[in-house]
């Protein structure tokens, strides 16, 4: 069904002024009359041509050159995009857009300070589930019933526009065979291991990279499920899932099938009196996550495999959130307590081993290596015995250097990294001293290899290489502004830096700072044993081969 807009001509009253130009001449001088343009025919007597004009360039640039957006089957959602002038323009101009396909059903355009125009496309609430792709029309008119257009006028911007069922569900694009890539290894939580590092030891060609498959989670509502952090696993990828606050309903862990994206096993924790759920961890064949708030708090291992609980251990807490239990030897450590503190777990039998009282902040897991667990809270370090969680030393940092808490990472030996919203600080635990800090507002989830530190700069948006020594900048990459802001980690190969803002996902060389790939969604990252990139947007999740 085909959709015609007109835009109130008040949007788009332009007035500009500009200089009369007038053109002199008399006569060709190209050097000689002659038959310019003449073809040999091969009769001997040429036939003049004449050669078709160039076409017009059209009047506005459209950034993005595709409108591209997803919605829930009801539930529409603008999509938005900059119109910049590609001429002078003057008098009312008055715009009508024109979709065969019926997908984009209203528009509005607006004029910007800079002299660019806001473009709000609204698509179909009646569309069904299912990919669209089409091109809207922009007839750019001199008249109200538009029988005089502008040079270049009608131009066509195309579109691809995704519409969610609320059923959620997988669509396949390129399921090959899986096999593990070697020294690649299961990606257990946040940032991959318990030291945080995002680093996986692995060399990828960037020319080889195809989208596997796309999960959406089901929807209650207007609002599809929001998902966790992913851990992957035994040829599984586990996330747990939360709903609007206000839902008693959606509060899952799932195990979807790394294979074809189909799942594999669920677990549903909306029948517990404060339901509530944390992002989960994998290791040794096991899953370990916390959920539920107030009285009804526990942590919980299951097997990997197919859901079985194998423990559940009562633990104390209210309302916090945190990312994934790190999982370190036989041990899982991770954040609790009524009011705020860490807990420390025989990962085999579920016996608590110790509860430390600490601030009742949340957002944190610590990094744990052979000896200690580290966490950072407010304005300090925190330094625990990993077997007995007795305190080994404290150094004090920055005061409020986030409002919750920060996750540690660990660098070389006795360095530890946090990266807040107001610095990052490099920690010397050999002298329980900062070693250095650099000011700033940074995200969360940076990475570390080889005496560097990987930051994402929130403040004068930027990738950053910071030397371990001594905080000093290597180098940086800023990435496009139509891309939006930071979302998600920082994902570390031998050779390439992986980044999500908003919209987009980046890979960055590490030798020459360039980007070599990027695809069009973005979000939390995670890399399988199995060589598979996945990127956890807040309700779906985009599995890409990476050979």
């Amino acid at each position: 069904m085909k959709t015609t807009i007109s835009i109130p001509a008040r949007h788009f009253t332009i007035v500009t002024y500009s200089l009369l130009l007038t053109a002199c001449g008399g006569g060709g001088s190209d050097g000689g009359g002659g038959n310019a343009g003449a073809v040999g025919t091969g009769s001997g007597a040429p036939v003049a041509t004449t050669p078709a004009p160039p076409a017009a360039q059209a009047p506005f640039t459209i950034v993005p050159g595709v409108l591209s957006g997803k919605y829930l089957a009801g539930y529409p959602t603008a999509i938005k995009a900059t119109a910049s002038p590609n001429t002078t323009l003057a008098g009312t101009l008055y715009f009508r857009l024109d979709d065969d396909n019926g997908v984009i059903v209203s528009a509005d355009i607006s004029a910007n300070a800079d002299n660019t125009y806001a473009v709000s496309a609204m698509p179909s609430a009646t569309k069904a589930s299912g990919h669209y792709t089409g091109a809207v029309v922009v007839n750019v008119c001199k008249d109200a019933s538009c029988t005089t257009q502008i040079a270049g006028a009608p131009f066509k911007v195309p579109y691809s526009i995704d519409v969610i069922s609320p059923n959620g569900g997988t669509v396949a694009a390129n399921v090959t065979a899986l096999s593990g890539l070697a020294n690649a290894r299961d990606w257990s939580g946040f940032q991959g291991d318990a030291s945080h590092t995002g680093m996986v030891p692995v060399t990828l060609a960037p020319a080889s990279f195809t989208a596997r498959w796309t999960h959406e989670t089901p929807a209650i509502g207007a609002e599809q499920l929001r998902i966790s952090d992913i851990a992957t696993g035994n040829g599984l990828i586990y996330f747990s899932t939360n709903p609007r606050y206000t839902e008693k309903r959606g509060y899952a862990l799932f195990a979807l099938k790394e294979q074809d994206g189909t799942e594999a096993w669920r677990r549903d924790f909306s029948s517990l009196p404060y339901p509530s759920t944390n992002a989960p961890a994998f290791a040794n064949g096991r899953i370990f996550m916390s959920a539920g708030s107030q009285t009804s708090s526990s942590f919980y291992a299951f097997d990997a495999a197919n859901g079985t609980t194998l423990f559940a251990k009562t633990v104390s807490e209210q309302w916090n959130r945190y990312p994934a239990p790190a999982v370190f030897g036989n041990g899982v450590y991770l954040g609790g307590g009524i009011y705020g503190g860490m807990y420390g777990f025989d990962a085999n039998s579920g016996m608590q081993r110790w509860l430390i009282n600490e601030r009742q902040v949340g957002n944190w897991t610590p990094a744990v290596d052979e000896t200690h667990v580290y966490n950072y809270q407010n304005d300090r370090l925190l330094v625990n015995d990993r077997i007995t969680g007795a305190p080994v030393s404290q150094v004090l940092g920055l005061e409020d250097l986030s409002f919750y808490g920060i996750t540690p990472m660990l660098g070389a030996a006795n360095n530890v990294i946090i990266a807040g919203s107001k610095a990052v600080v490099n920690f010397d635990t050999g002298a329980n001293k900062i070693r250095w800090s650099v000011g700033g507002s940074y995200h969360v989830g940076p990475a570390y290899d080889n005496k560097t530190i990987f930051v994402l700069r929130d403040q004068s948006i930027a990738l950053q290489a910071l030397n371990e020594a001594d905080g000093s900048l290597a180098w940086s990459w800023t990435p496009p502004a139509v891309a939006g802001r930071w979302s998600g980690n920082v994902l570390l190969t031998n050779n390439l830096v992986f980044v999500s803002t908003e919209n987009t996902t980046f890979a960055i060389d590490r030798a020459t700072h360039l980007p070599v790939w990027t695809y069009p969604a973005g979000g939390n990252l995670a890399l399988s044993s199995n060589g598979v990139l996945y990127i956890g947007g807040q309700s779906s999740i985009t599995a890409i081969n990476t050979r």
